[in-house]
């Protein structure tokens, strides 16, 4: 099939959204499919362009920070016109689906192309974005925006062909803010992560030595540094947890509260002795970080999934995660991590404490973390279902493909 992805988050820049949408273009390649990406460009005064990145065809678009989040760009309108001259319409025109992945402005082009085109449609809501609303800054805005948003998302979606969720949670955020019934079922399909990338056997470099911290129990927070994803939640139960065990932390990512936590770890005794802020880590060194990590710790109170956390789980790690919403459908309480009230500091910071003082249990819901994620969660599995819904929206009368591996 040729398949035309429209994402508004995509490599280099890294989130789950990006990562997924990559690592999905990828396997659908791999399985003999054409995929096309159409993304922003993440380097600024970069004009648009059109590479093969890793077998998959990506069309970038000149395009500018956003404002109070620059490590996100967006197109500018003059940079997308060429999709609407009859040569893009002649590539767009062979696409057997057109696959909408975000609701921005990336994602909009492509759904209104879609419609000019009359493509199979399918769209992707990977975002929550009533959960995201503590990480803005003007309060005062809050109600009006998160209102014209959900009312635009829902109508996007609804308008789709097919939508699909990452999570039940996600499933039922979207649904609980259409004032219609959606025209056919949203299905849920979980997010895969590449597992030869994420394995334990992974376990260098020594990221203590790297940091000047002592070898001790490793607790990790990876992800970006947004008050929504908990990373503040994170530094006050580490420094809870510093009075009651021996272990040591590592913050890494990027994101508008970078500063902050670069202040707090300095000026906060607690913190400065046994947290290191690492900055963004790359990839080719993340699955090492995990490895060799003894707890990953997902504070957030705004993922409909967690990419990070089945990178943990696969590595043999593992989790500490919120107790509702998305991430609370991957940590099985007690069997592959711990689901805590994460708004709670105190509950967060007895969870790290219990299991930094059994290394036998850690070792136990490690094991069952990487099994369930062997099992369940590899990027193969998801493009193998994701495909089987292409088949099924172009030819409603076909028989059901082979099944998804494991």
């Amino acid at each position: 099939m040729d398949i035309a992805f429209f994402t508004d988050s995509y490599l280099p820049t890294r989130d789950g959204v990006a990562v997924t949408v990559d690592g999905l273009a990828r396997s659908l390649t791999r399985q003999g499919h054409q995929v096309h990406v159409y993304a922003p460009h993440a380097v600024r005064g970069e004009p648009t362009r059109e590479s093969m990145e890793g077998g998959v065809r990506v069309v970038r678009f000149r395009s500018v920070p956003v404002p109070l989040y620059p490590q996100y760009s967006q197109p500018l309108f003059s940079s997308v016109l060429p999709l609407w001259a009859r040569p893009a319409e002649r590539v767009l025109s062979r696409a057997d689906v057109v696959h909408v992945h975000s609701p921005g402005f990336i994602g909009s082009i492509g759904f209104l192309l879609a419609r000019h085109l009359h493509a199979p449609l399918v769209g992707t809501f990977h975002t929550n974005l009533g959960a995201m609303q503590e990480s803005v800054p003007s309060k005062w805005l809050i109600p009006t925006f998160f209102r014209l948003a959900w009312w635009y998302n829902v109508g996007l979606y609804w308008r789709c062909n097919i939508t699909t969720a990452p999570t039940e949670a996600a499933r039922s955020a979207l649904l609980a803010h259409a004032s219609k019934p959606f025209r056919r079922p949203i299905e849920v399909i979980p997010n895969g992560i590449d597992l030869d990338n994420f394995h334990p056997g992974l376990a260098v470099p020594d990221w203590r030595t790297r940091c000047g911290l002592p070898p001790r129990p490793l607790v990790t927070y990876l992800g970006r540094l947004t008050v929504d994803k908990g990373v503040h939640r994170f530094l006050d139960a580490i420094a809870t947890a510093a009075d009651l065990t021996d272990m040591v932390a590592i913050v890494g990512g990027t994101g508008p509260e970078e500063t902050t936590v670069r202040e707090r770890i300095a000026r906060d005794a607690r913190l400065s002795e046994r947290v290191r802020y690492v900055g963004p880590v790359a990839e080719a060194e993340k699955g090492a970080l995990l490895a060799q990590s003894s707890i990953f710790v997902l504070p957030s109170t705004s993922d409909t999934a967690s990419i990070g956390m089945l990178e943990a789980m696969a590595c043999g790690t593992p989790c500490i995660g919120p107790d509702v919403g998305g991430p609370a459908e991957i940590v099985q309480d007690g069997v592959t991590g711990r689901r805590v009230a994460v708004q709670d500091p105190a509950a967060l910071a007895r969870a790290i404490v219990t299991l930094v003082d059994r290394p036998e249990e850690r070792r136990r819901m490690g094991e069952n973390a990487r099994t369930f994620v062997r099992t369940t969660a590899s990027i193969d599995a998801m493009a193998a279902r994701v495909s089987e819904l292409y088949r099924r929206l172009i030819d409603p009368g076909a028989s059901p493909g082979p099944s998804a591996p494991g």
